[in-house]
């Protein structure tokens, strides 16, 4: 393994990373991994409960603050691009997506033909992979840092809590499974499901935008974009049991707050409606809230735009619809609650693409419906 190592990391940074793995963080995967039942991988000890109760209150909409880049970020000002600090690195290729595959065998071994490195007794293998992610990473993050002992200590924060998102992931799959019914196993969602794949990089990702790493979020969440058609930024806040369906063309950008037990389908945007100019650059202004924030308990429908800073409240179905001339049908038809079943007393909002609705309709305006559903 020592050689393998060497291959993917420059001799000199290799001993570094055996302090990536530690025993803790280990045990913490192998105690998850413990909570699923050996004769039914079907997470059957996870709540079952459609609407869990004592959700944490959504935060209100402030303006966000400045973002300050700790020493472990080394952020280029604008210049010329051969005056870049990063004009003469060497960067690592993207032919493949390598940590996608070692992530899913991580989180998931008994899906991912890593049976062995599930039980307790074979820690090594555990270890094995543990350390062949963190050199991948090394190699993803080294470039924009160039410094070896700052990137081993951010990888030891990030694996240190990869047994609490695997249980945040593991909370993904099951509101993918009891949010479709087309899900019939939960190795479908698993092993099929672009929108649990591109989220679980997305928390990964986000652990590392928090820890204030340079590009190397993006790059994942690119990555991933390019093999699920789903643009989640890392810097968006997810809640628990998050579900993507389809997810085509859906898009969150890097402000956006959403809360738990929320489902989004696929061509949504939770967008910008506009820019602010910075006056002494004169670029586009940074680092401010610019996205929407959603409550507990949302279904986003196929089609949404949401753009802008609203905050969208707990228990809303938005649905979106065009016009069509010769073929109007009846608004009950329109508003039909479809694939909201399970969630709760919801308010029904409709998002309004005809023509005549006027700009602010045309930009995502909701417009509430004055009675509550039950579903």
């Amino acid at each position: 393994m020592q050689e393998g190592r060497q291959q993917l990391c420059h001799i000199r940074f290799a001993p570094l990373l055996d302090s990536v793995v530690t025993d803790a963080a280990i045990s913490d995967l192998h105690k998850s991994y413990k909570q699923d039942k050996q004769n039914d991988p079907g997470f059957t000890t996870l709540n079952t409960e459609r609407v869990p109760t004592g959700l944490t209150p959504m935060p209100e909409v402030q303006p966000a603050k400045e973002v300050k880049p700790s020493d472990l970020t080394l952020s280029p000002k604008p210049c010329d691009i051969t005056q870049s600090p990063f004009y003469n690195i060497t960067f690592p290729s993207r032919s493949t997506f390598t940590e996608c595959d070692l992530l899913n065998q991580i989180f998931f071994p008994r899906f991912w033909n890593c049976h062995p490195m599930a039980r307790a007794e074979n820690k090594p293998l555990l270890r094995d992979k543990l350390m062949t992610l963190a050199c991948v990473m090394f190699n993803g993050i080294y470039p924009y840092c160039q410094d070896a002992e700052k990137v081993t200590a951010v990888l030891a924060q990030l694996f240190a809590g990869f047994g609490r998102l695997r249980e945040l992931i593991k909370k993904d799959v099951l509101a993918a499974y009891q949010g479709d019914p087309a899900a019939k196993f939960l190795a479908e969602v698993i092993r099929c499901y672009p929108g649990l794949t591109a989220v679980m990089v997305q928390r990964v990702a986000h652990e590392l935008y928090k820890l204030n790493v340079a590009v190397y979020p993006r790059e994942l969440c690119e990555l991933v974009h390019r093999y699920t058609a789903i643009d989640i930024h890392p810097g968006a806040e997810i809640g628990e049991y998050f579900f993507i369906d389809h997810g085509v063309g859906t898009v969150i950008g890097e402000t956006c707050v959403i809360g738990s037990w929320c489902r989004i389908y696929q061509n949504v945007t939770l967008g910008a409606l506009h820019f602010e100019i910075d006056s002494d650059t004169k670029m586009l202004r940074k680092n401010y809230k610019r996205h929407p924030t959603i409550g507990h308990n949302v279904v986003i429908g196929t089609g949404a735009k949401l753009l802008g800073t609203p905050l969208l409240s707990s228990r809303w179905l938005t649905r979106c619809h065009t016009r069509a001339p010769h073929r109007w049908r009846p608004r009950e038809h329109r508003r039909q609650l479809v694939g909201a079943g399970g969630h709760p007393e919801l308010h029904v909002g409709v998002h309004s693409a005809a023509p005549g609705a006027g700009e602010e309709g045309a930009q995502g305006r909701l417009r509430p419906s004055t009675a509550k559903r039950q579903v």
